[in-house]
């Protein structure tokens, strides 16, 4: 994370739903802020930048999956794409992409 003093939005991408979390200001804890059905690319960048705003979210955290193999697949190109529109919502919040190991 950028700043260790701001909250983190943690945003999980489905094909039907999207997960939102935010973490403490420590970023040490996320607790989960919702679980709302996916409208479209528009609509839900929209919605993830209103609540990236609402909680004063110093970094977006868009959760980026890979295949069993490891390769980025057909969902990890949609993510990226999601961040990118993200990105242009939020000037000056950081929208990073993460993958588990």
């Amino acid at each position: 994370m950028t700043d260790a003093a701001a909250r983190a939005l943690g945003v999980d991408l489905g094909d039907a739903r999207i997960g939102l979390a935010a973490s403490d200001p420590a970023g040490s804890i996320a607790m989960p802020l919702e679980d709302a059905r996916a409208r479209g690319a528009a609509q839900d960048v929209e919605r993830v930048a209103r609540r990236a705003r609402e909680i004063e979210a110093g970094v977006v955290v868009v959760g980026l999956p890979r295949l069993m193999s490891g390769e980025e697949g057909h969902q990890a190109r949609l993510a990226r794409e999601f961040a990118e529109r993200l990105g242009r919502q939020l000037p000056g919040v950081p929208v990073e992409l993460w993958t588990s190991a």
